[in-house]
């Protein structure tokens, strides 16, 4: 159990800038995307996808709310 943890904790230590830097460069054109078109389909995605990183802060933070 200790093992899995130190493990998580390094792959968040060494990929972890990687994932937010990805994370940021879709957020850019998602949002492009949304305010361009003019279907609620595209805004529904987008949605889902705050509400992923909504989670996943809520897992570091708790001053995230969905």
């Amino acid at each position: 159990m200790l093992g899995t943890i130190i493990a998580i904790g390094a792959f968040i230590t060494t990929y972890g800038p990687t994932i937010l830097a990805v994370v940021g460069a879709l957020h850019i054109p998602a949002l492009l995307i949304v305010n361009l078109t003019k279907t609620p389909k595209d805004n529904e995605y987008l949605e889902r996808f705050y509400g992923a990183i909504q989670v996943v802060a809520g897992q570091i933070t708790k001053k995230s709310v969905l």
